[in-house]
């Protein structure tokens, strides 16, 4: 769904960030995001694990677990997320 979403948005048009819930914590998601040059704020799943592909999706995805490790879930949030 998220690549239908970015798809209507014209490619000149830069973006900062995509804002997404921990439903779009997928390799898809991650890499449609980061072709576009945007910054992916998306909560990893509880249960998630590092991933081990060389990608820019995944190196995102792996610093998104690391900081919510580091921080915890609640801080993450309030870190990562734009002010509304």
């Amino acid at each position: 769904m998220l690549p239908e979403l970015l798809a209507q948005i014209p490619a000149y048009q830069l973006l900062a960030f995509v804002s997404r819930d921990g439903a779009y914590d997928t390799k898809g998601c991650y890499s449609v995001i980061v072709a576009r040059n945007a910054e992916a704020i998306i909560p990893v799943r509880k249960n998630g694990k590092p991933w081990q592909e060389n990608t820019a999706g995944a190196q995102a995805c792996n610093e998104a677990l690391r900081a919510t490790k580091r921080l915890g879930r609640t801080i993450w949030k309030k870190w990562r997320l734009p002010p509304p």
